[in-house]
Protein backbone atom coordinates (compact mmCIF):
# COMPACT_ATOMS: atom_id res chain seq x y z
CA UNK A 1 0.00 0.00 0.00
CA UNK A 2 1.44 3.75 -0.46
CA UNK A 3 0.05 6.87 -1.60
CA UNK A 4 -3.85 5.20 -0.93
CA UNK A 5 -3.21 2.81 -3.35
CA UNK A 6 -2.73 -1.02 -3.60
CA UNK A 7 0.57 -2.19 -5.69
CA UNK A 8 1.73 -6.02 -5.76
CA UNK A 9 5.04 -6.51 -4.80
CA UNK A 10 4.89 -10.58 -5.00
CA UNK A 11 2.97 -13.35 -6.60
CA UNK A 12 3.33 -16.58 -7.10
CA UNK A 13 1.63 -19.77 -7.57
CA UNK A 14 1.02 -22.41 -4.65
CA UNK A 15 -0.85 -25.86 -3.25
CA UNK A 16 -0.51 -24.50 0.49
CA UNK A 17 1.21 -21.36 2.14
CA UNK A 18 1.98 -20.68 5.65
CA UNK A 19 3.94 -17.87 7.21
CA UNK A 20 6.33 -19.21 10.29
CA UNK A 21 9.61 -17.68 11.29
CA UNK A 22 10.92 -21.02 10.54
CA UNK A 23 14.72 -20.80 10.03
CA UNK A 24 14.53 -18.89 13.64
CA UNK A 25 15.90 -15.46 12.51
CA UNK A 26 13.58 -13.11 14.19
CA UNK A 27 11.57 -12.77 11.13
CA UNK A 28 8.35 -14.65 9.40
CA UNK A 29 9.06 -16.28 6.12
CA UNK A 30 6.58 -17.29 3.74
CA UNK A 31 6.60 -21.20 3.20
CA UNK A 32 4.43 -22.28 0.26
CA UNK A 33 4.41 -26.00 -1.53
CA UNK A 34 5.03 -25.52 -5.43
CA UNK A 35 4.98 -27.59 -8.24
CA UNK A 36 8.59 -27.08 -9.64
CA UNK A 37 7.48 -25.20 -12.78
CA UNK A 38 6.30 -22.35 -10.02
CA UNK A 39 9.47 -21.70 -9.00
CA UNK A 40 9.96 -18.02 -10.06
CA UNK A 41 13.93 -18.35 -9.62
CA UNK A 42 14.36 -21.19 -11.51
CA UNK A 43 16.35 -21.99 -13.95
CA UNK A 44 15.92 -25.18 -15.28
CA UNK A 45 16.27 -26.03 -19.03
CA UNK A 46 12.87 -27.03 -20.58
CA UNK A 47 13.79 -30.49 -20.38
CA UNK A 48 13.99 -30.63 -16.85
CA UNK A 49 10.56 -28.73 -16.90
CA UNK A 50 8.98 -31.61 -17.93
CA UNK A 51 9.92 -33.32 -14.79
CA UNK A 52 8.02 -31.21 -12.21
CA UNK A 53 8.42 -32.13 -8.64
CA UNK A 54 6.48 -30.70 -5.52
CA UNK A 55 8.80 -28.76 -3.67
CA UNK A 56 8.32 -26.71 -0.30
CA UNK A 57 10.32 -23.49 -0.74
CA UNK A 58 10.85 -20.34 1.73
CA UNK A 59 10.48 -17.00 0.37
CA UNK A 60 12.17 -14.03 2.52
CA UNK A 61 11.76 -10.58 2.34
CA UNK A 62 15.91 -9.11 1.63
CA UNK A 63 16.89 -6.21 0.25
CA UNK A 64 13.54 -4.98 -0.71
CA UNK A 65 12.74 -7.80 -2.55
CA UNK A 66 11.23 -11.20 -1.83
CA UNK A 67 13.48 -14.49 -2.67
CA UNK A 68 13.29 -17.72 -2.86
CA UNK A 69 15.95 -18.45 -0.44
CA UNK A 70 15.52 -22.63 0.15
CA UNK A 71 13.97 -25.53 -0.93
CA UNK A 72 13.39 -29.16 -0.44
CA UNK A 73 11.54 -31.73 -2.00
CA UNK A 74 8.40 -33.06 -0.72
CA UNK A 75 6.15 -36.29 -1.19
CA UNK A 76 5.20 -36.42 -4.95
CA UNK A 77 1.94 -38.40 -4.00
CA UNK A 78 -0.22 -35.50 -2.63
CA UNK A 79 -3.85 -34.64 -3.78
CA UNK A 80 -4.23 -31.63 -1.09
CA UNK A 81 -3.02 -30.19 1.93
CA UNK A 82 -5.41 -30.66 4.96
CA UNK A 83 -3.81 -28.71 7.48
CA UNK A 84 -0.80 -26.95 8.69
CA UNK A 85 0.32 -27.20 12.45
CA UNK A 86 3.18 -24.94 13.74
CA UNK A 87 5.33 -26.53 16.84
CA UNK A 88 8.86 -27.83 17.34
CA UNK A 89 10.62 -31.18 16.16
CA UNK A 90 11.74 -33.52 18.73
CA UNK A 91 15.28 -30.48 18.89
CA UNK A 92 13.09 -27.74 19.53
CA UNK A 93 13.75 -26.45 16.41
CA UNK A 94 10.09 -24.77 15.00
CA UNK A 95 8.74 -27.15 12.57
CA UNK A 96 5.39 -27.18 10.44
CA UNK A 97 3.60 -30.35 10.03
CA UNK A 98 1.58 -30.74 6.81
CA UNK A 99 -1.37 -33.29 6.93
CA UNK A 100 -2.13 -34.34 3.43
CA UNK A 101 -4.35 -36.72 1.64
CA UNK A 102 -2.72 -38.58 -0.64
CA UNK A 103 -5.66 -40.82 -1.74
CA UNK A 104 -9.33 -41.23 -2.21
CA UNK A 105 -9.12 -42.06 1.84
CA UNK A 106 -5.49 -42.33 2.54
CA UNK A 107 -3.95 -39.38 4.78
CA UNK A 108 -0.42 -38.86 6.02
CA UNK A 109 1.87 -35.68 7.42
CA UNK A 110 5.49 -34.71 6.26
CA UNK A 111 7.49 -32.40 8.68
CA UNK A 112 9.30 -29.65 7.35
CA UNK A 113 12.41 -27.87 9.53
CA UNK A 114 15.98 -25.79 9.36
CA UNK A 115 19.05 -28.58 9.81
CA UNK A 116 21.94 -26.55 9.51
CA UNK A 117 21.18 -23.90 7.68
CA UNK A 118 19.01 -26.08 5.06
CA UNK A 119 15.10 -26.20 4.23
CA UNK A 120 14.59 -29.81 5.23
CA UNK A 121 11.27 -32.60 5.34
CA UNK A 122 12.47 -35.08 7.68
CA UNK A 123 10.39 -37.27 6.32
CA UNK A 124 11.09 -37.25 2.85
CA UNK A 125 12.94 -40.29 1.19
CA UNK A 126 12.64 -42.36 4.52
CA UNK A 127 10.79 -44.92 6.05
CA UNK A 128 9.18 -42.16 8.53
CA UNK A 129 7.03 -41.49 5.87
CA UNK A 130 5.43 -44.26 5.55
CA UNK A 131 4.95 -44.91 9.43
CA UNK A 132 2.86 -41.85 8.88
CA UNK A 133 -0.01 -43.16 6.11
CA UNK A 134 -3.20 -44.10 7.86
CA UNK A 135 -6.70 -44.64 6.18
CA UNK A 136 -8.54 -42.19 8.62
CA UNK A 137 -8.40 -38.16 8.85
CA UNK A 138 -7.11 -37.26 12.56
CA UNK A 139 -4.84 -34.75 12.09
CA UNK A 140 -1.68 -34.12 14.27
CA UNK A 141 -2.33 -33.04 17.54
CA UNK A 142 -0.95 -32.47 21.08
CA UNK A 143 -3.47 -35.44 22.47
CA UNK A 144 -1.30 -35.30 25.58
CA UNK A 145 -0.66 -31.61 26.37
CA UNK A 146 2.73 -31.64 26.62
CA UNK A 147 3.27 -29.18 23.87
CA UNK A 148 4.71 -31.65 21.46
CA UNK A 149 2.86 -32.81 18.19
CA UNK A 150 1.67 -35.89 18.24
CA UNK A 151 1.43 -37.82 14.98
CA UNK A 152 -1.50 -40.32 14.40
CA UNK A 153 -1.69 -43.65 12.77
CA UNK A 154 -5.11 -45.67 12.30
CA UNK A 155 -5.86 -49.00 11.98
CA UNK A 156 -9.56 -51.10 12.87
CA UNK A 157 -9.85 -52.50 15.84
CA UNK A 158 -9.80 -56.24 16.39
CA UNK A 159 -13.29 -57.43 15.09
CA UNK A 160 -14.05 -54.39 12.64
CA UNK A 161 -12.85 -53.85 8.67
CA UNK A 162 -14.11 -51.94 6.15
CA UNK A 163 -17.13 -53.90 5.67
CA UNK A 164 -18.45 -53.34 8.70
CA UNK A 165 -21.30 -51.04 9.19
CA UNK A 166 -19.98 -48.62 12.36
CA UNK A 167 -16.19 -49.58 12.24
CA UNK A 168 -14.37 -49.08 15.20
CA UNK A 169 -10.10 -47.31 14.61
CA UNK A 170 -7.58 -47.79 17.11
CA UNK A 171 -5.74 -44.43 16.79
CA UNK A 172 -1.91 -44.59 17.92
CA UNK A 173 -0.55 -41.21 18.48
CA UNK A 174 3.51 -41.02 17.84
CA UNK A 175 6.21 -38.33 18.94
CA UNK A 176 9.12 -38.35 15.83
CA UNK A 177 11.89 -38.33 18.35
CA UNK A 178 15.40 -38.38 17.13
CA UNK A 179 14.52 -40.22 13.62
CA UNK A 180 12.00 -43.13 15.39
CA UNK A 181 8.64 -42.65 16.25
CA UNK A 182 8.05 -43.45 19.52
CA UNK A 183 4.14 -44.34 21.10
CA UNK A 184 2.56 -41.84 23.06
CA UNK A 185 -0.82 -42.66 23.40
CA UNK A 186 -3.38 -45.03 21.98
CA UNK A 187 -7.17 -43.64 21.46
CA UNK A 188 -10.42 -45.17 19.83
CA UNK A 189 -12.95 -43.49 17.28
CA UNK A 190 -16.47 -44.47 15.94
CA UNK A 191 -16.33 -42.98 12.74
Amino acid sequence: YTQQGFYEVYTNSYQVLEVYDLNQDGRDEIITVVQSGDLQDSKATVKEKTQIETMAVVTEYLGGQFHQTYQTPMNQIVADYIKITKNEDSFGRPALFLDELIGSSTYATEILTFSDGQLVNLTYGSDIFSQTVRTQVPSCYDINRDGKIEIPNTSFMPGYNEESENPVYLTKWYQLENGVFQLVSNTYINY
